[in-house]
């Protein structure tokens, strides 16, 4: 049934927006970067936030522009939260 299909993916969507770790092989750390990254923060502002160094979070970057294949932040955004999910 569609109707069923589309909960489903609606499902799928809500999870994925909550719960980026493990998704295409982030870890737990890499998804709440991206996920502050997502809200527009700076990287000194997610350092402050995750009481760790700037360059701990330039590092955590690194990690996911090549655990998803893209080359800044602004893709990794736009692959894992496409504009249509709001």
């Amino acid at each position: 049934c569609i109707h069923d299909s589309l909960d489903t993916e609606k499902a799928i969507r809500e999870i994925l927006k909550e719960d980026l770790s493990g998704f295409l092989g982030l870890t737990h750390t890499e998804a709440e970067v991206l996920r502050h990254k997502r809200k527009g923060w700076l990287s000194k502002e997610i350092a402050a936030v995750m009481k760790c160094k700037l360059a701990t979070v330039t590092s955590h970057l690194r990690n996911i522009y090549r655990k998803l294949g893209v080359n800044n932040q602004m893709e990794a955004i736009y692959l894992v939260f496409p504009p249509s999910w709001k």
